[in-house]
């Protein structure tokens, strides 16, 4: 298995609530027990290297992510 694949692909979706477009990557594998939202800081995204690493760790334990 490669690492660096996701097991579940994304897809991109755009949020939008009081004005203010979000957009962000969603994951839902199958039989997700729930799902984890990931809020960004300052410097750091949904395309970052690190954030998608446990965005995997998550989506292999049954759970959805929302970068």
């Amino acid at each position: 298995m490669n690492p660096t694949k996701a097991l579940t692909p994304s897809r991109p979706i755009r949020l939008e609530a009081a004005g203010i477009i979000l957009n962000g990557d969603l994951s839902i594998p199958e039989n997700a027990k729930g799902i984890i939202v990931f809020v960004h800081g300052s410097g750091s995204s949904r395309f970052s290297s690190r954030n998608r690493a446990v965005a995997d760790v998550l989506i292999r334990a049954q759970l959805a992510t929302l970068l």
